[in-house]
């Protein structure tokens, strides 16, 4: 199954390059280029990775995970041209930080990151779901042994 990733940037240049950098294991879902239009992309679409910018017309990109960080279960890589951020964003949970302008290799390099965490996510959660399956199941095999 491809990751799905959403971008919301309203710059151009990297709209260009998601479109045609991005590897195979990924499809681009959707761009939004301001954070509200972001957030409903969110909600609707339910994306796997959000390639997110700082600097958005109408909120920032803080702004934005701030809205959607109890209902969104995916990861975020920022894109910006700001780097006072960098901090503030691995606190808030990013997989990386994308300085623009970046190279291609460097958005590879983001993109493979960002890929093999959620690839663990995703394994970290089916793990949860069989380890609660497997206490319910223990739970009735008790019940239905005290019965007898």
């Amino acid at each position: 199954m491809k990751t799905r990733i959403l971008l919301v940037d309203d710059d151009p240049a990297l709209r260009k390059l998601l479109k045609d950098a991005l590897p195979e294991s990924i499809v681009l879902i959707d761009i939004a280029e301001t954070g509200r239009e972001g957030l409903d992309m969110i909600v609707k679409r339910k994306p796997d990775l959000i390639l997110l910018d700082w600097n958005l017309p109408d909120l920032n990109g803080f702004e934005v995970i701030r809205e959607v960080e109890l209902s969104f279960r995916g990861l975020f890589v920022f894109a910006t041209a700001y780097n006072k951020y960098a901090v503030e964003a691995f606190e808030t949970s990013a997989v990386d930080y994308l300085l623009k302008p970046f190279s291609e290799e460097r958005f590879d390099k983001a993109i493979k990151k960002a890929i093999h965490h959620f690839e663990v996510f995703k394994l970290a959660n089916s793990q949860r779901a069989i380890d609660k399956l497997l206490a319910t199941y223990q739970e009735l095999i008790s019940r239905e042994g005290s019965k007898s």
